[in-house]
């Protein structure tokens, strides 16, 4: 049987990935299949179409499956490389299933996509994101496989990651180009007087060392092609004040005066300022004068989905009015950002600092790999469950962060330390349609994610 992915030159990696899916199905070189990947569109024969269309919609892709003259001809298009991308993903995530699965016993329960030359499955679907800035928010040293994490942060649709070190990873430059091959904005993500034992006098020392984190940005990550970088100071602590001074006031002047120094040199970086709900509540008028060209990305506003345990609902309307008062503290249109939890998260019974600069993807003091992937399975298995129950509610913030901020915002997902990267796992596939598109129902959102050939339950 003749198969062909036919793609012009720019875009042979998208074409790659779905090489690689059929390739999964068994559809490989050989006598049986003869499948091959073409510069043109042959014209003829069982056809895969990759290519662009015209819109200025960001993200968009088209779907459309067809039966032409006797031959199965699927295109995917995108309005941009992103676009194609998502368009690939939910070829695999919507299509497959749509086309495999036949609601009945007879066939039994499926019939072939790619193995027949019988007319496939009409379908046609065009879609773009509701939410700008959707992605991960993770330590850097607990990354095993860079790439991996990276691709399966696109069969989630998620096109922001956020990394952490305490370090600048030796392999950086890799990594952002990694992150630009599958369409992820890459932000650095490091100190600016933050540490695990922040007290009065760790705070001062911190606030007379500010041309030390200029020059730590100019030297050191300026350089590297990032998309921007983040940083945190002071805020995470249930206290409002540290030393007699308020920590809302303090941060506001500290970091207001780093950051415009760090613009003034480079005026068009993305700056994320990661800020903790919890210090500052009481004291959002010193927030509200945060330099607006700063992205407050803020976390631990409250219940689920900010909590880290998915089953903690309670005071869920309060969580809500808490965060539709933050995402319009600035204003309607200011850059507005914020984390969700309730996933998996860094094991800090263990945590200890990296003790010198490492490659993300190769910490040597991470557990071996049988016991760590057990694990995070056993982790998973609580966390699915949970969000099977609790999902709408995430759903429902996301579509209010929405509707506040014209979907002009940023939602990061911790996902850390937590084996995404070898498993696409079912709370984060979910949580990446919720935020593609949070106003579908619910129900039916984790039945098609439960269809997807990428959704792993522990």
């Amino acid at each position: 049987m003749h198969w062909t992915i036919a793609a012009s030159h720019d875009i042979h990696a998208v074409a790659l990935k779905f090489a690689a899916y059929l390739e999964e199905l068994g559809l490989r070189q050989g006598e049986e299949y003869d499948f091959h990947i073409a510069d043109t569109d042959p014209g003829s024969g069982h056809r895969i179409v990759l290519g662009y269309h015209d819109s200025s919609t960001p993200e968009e892709y088209r779907i459309k499956a067809e039966n032409v003259n006797g031959c199965n001809v699927i295109t995917v298009t995108g309005s941009d490389r992103s676009g194609l991308l998502y368009g690939w993903a939910d070829f695999v995530n919507r299509y497959i299933p749509h086309a495999e699965n036949t609601d009945s016993t007879f066939p039994y329960y499926f019939r072939p996509v790619f193995f027949t030359d019988d007319p496939i499955r009409p379908y046609e679907r065009v879609s773009s994101p509701k939410i700008a800035r959707r992605g991960c928010w993770t330590w850097g040293h607990v990354i095993r496989d860079p790439g991996g994490y990276f691709e399966n942060m696109v069969k989630c649709k998620m096109n922001t990651c956020v990394i952490w070190n305490n370090h600048v990873p030796t392999n950086a430059r890799e990594i952002v180009r990694m992150a630009h091959e599958n369409g992820i904005r890459l932000l650095w993500g490091y100190a600016w007087g933050w540490s695990t034992n922040i007290n009065a006098e760790t705070m001062q020392e911190h606030l007379n060392r500010r041309d030390e984190v200029v020059r730590e940005y100019l030297d050191n990550y300026a350089p590297l092609g990032a998309d921007g970088i983040y940083f945190q100071s002071f805020t995470e602590t249930s206290s409002e004040t540290l030393g007699g001074r308020l920590i809302a006031e303090v941060v506001t002047e500290y970091v207001n005066d780093i950051a415009g120094k760090i613009l003034a040199v480079q005026p068009d970086l993305h700056i994320q300022f990661g800020l903790h709900a919890s210090s500052v509540r009481q004291r959002l008028a010193y927030i509200a004068k945060v330099d607006p060209r700063i992205e407050i990305v803020w976390e631990d506003c409250g219940a689920f989905p900010f909590a880290y345990i998915p089953k903690n609902t309670d005071n869920a309307d309060a969580t809500m009015d808490i965060a539709r008062e933050m995402s319009t503290l600035r204003g309607r249109d200011d850059r507005f950002g914020c984390v969700y939890k309730g996933l998996c998260c860094l094991n800090w019974t263990k945590f200890s600092y990296p003790p010198a600069p490492y490659a993300i993807g190769s910490y040597a003091a991470l557990d071996p790999m049988p016991k760590y992937l057990a694990e995070k399975r056993k982790i998973w298995h609580y966390v699915q469950a949970h969000w099977l129950k609790t999902a709408e509610v995430c759903r429902a913030m996301t579509e209010m962060l929405m509707n506040e901020k014209n979907g002009e915002l940023t939602i990061l997902a911790l996902v850390e330390d937590s084996a995404f990267e070898f498993q696409c796992w079912f709370p984060v596939l979910l949580l990446g349609e919720i935020l593609w598109d949070p106003t579908g129902d619910i129900g039916e959102m984790i039945r098609d994610v439960s269809l997807s050939p990428y959704a792993v339950f522990a």
